[in-house]
């Protein structure tokens, strides 16, 4: 059988029955003379091509099941601000089918990278909201703790250079004040697990208010304070590239290798955790 005669079948068969495994597509040829191999070569060419799409149990279906469960998960959260369990329990009872680790560890992170989900925190729980908390609402806390200590400072003769540099440590004071865009200072690697989770929280709320931002001297700063974090552009803006949906995003359909030109790059966050696109370069076709 022609291979463009396989790729109408496992199509039809999809379409027909829905998420399907390979074996069960390879039943579906029903004795015809087509090989395993052929079949899963067929498969692996329409994955890439984004026709079809990896499913739960092994599965393959025509339909994107990471932006059907976003979706999902958006409806949840515009009607309550929720935490990675309380977003786990909300979807697994609508029977979504796939396992709360990969609720709360993968799709939690993705919908984080999405331009109309946010982050807050009550205590110390992380929540995934539709509101964009306002700057003041974000430093509330952080305004409350040195308002409390800001007269026994004062009372000690500490100057304000002083106070600042003990908050956000000594020396960075000179470099971060210097210039608009603070070039070239890196700050060391976290060791601590509890620094590592700092350091791509506030990546994450970092990159949203730069994406978010309209004056042009701000984003440039916040380019500077977020590679000083450790973060990484991803795509030059004004670059041609072929499309590849795990790191662009384009706001119109577009097929794998399809030629797109950078808008907006992306960024990344390398720790010893491992490597995290904290947000995908902005495409539109050529």
């Amino acid at each position: 059988m022609e291979t463009r005669e396989i790729r109408k079948q496992v199509r039809r068969l999809i379409r027909e029955h829905g998420p399907m495994t390979r074996m069960e597509i390879l039943k579906g040829f029903n004795g015809q003379e087509v090989g395993s191999k052929a079949v899963n070569q067929t498969i692996n060419n329409l994955i890439s091509l984004q026709i079809l799409f990896p499913a739960t149990g092994n599965q393959v279906w025509d339909q994107d099941q990471e932006e059907i469960l976003k979706r999902k998960a958006k409806n949840l959260i515009s009607e309550k601000d929720l935490s990675r369990t309380q977003l786990a329990d909300a979807l697994l009872d609508l029977d979504t089918g796939v396992s709360k680790y990969h609720i709360e560890k993968n799709l939690f992170a993705a919908l984080l990278n999405e331009p109309d989900i946010y982050l807050k925190y009550r205590g110390n729980t992380q929540l995934l909201t539709k509101d964009r908390a306002s700057l003041e609402e974000l430093t509330k806390p952080l305004a409350r703790s040195y308002q409390r200590i800001e007269l026994v400072l004062e009372k000690s003769n500490y100057s304000k250079r002083e106070i600042q540099e003990a908050i956000v440590g000594k020396g960075r004071i000179s470099t971060l004040h210097s210039t608009s865009k603070p070039n070239g200072f890196i700050l060391p690697p976290p060791e601590k697990e509890r620094d590592i989770d700092y350091q791509r929280d506030a990546a994450r709320l970092l990159v949203i208010a730069w994406r978010d931002t309209e004056n042009n001297d701000t984003k440039i700063y916040l380019e500077g304070v977020m590679k000083s974090l450790g973060l990484k552009e991803e795509g030059n803006v004004g670059e041609v590239v072929n499309f590849d949906g795990l790191i662009h995003d384009c706001n119109e359909p577009t097929s794998k290798d399809e030629e797109v030109k950078v808008e907006s790059s992306g960024w990344r966050l390398i720790n010893r955790r491992g490597n995290y696109l904290i947000n995908k370069a902005t495409v539109r076709k050529v």
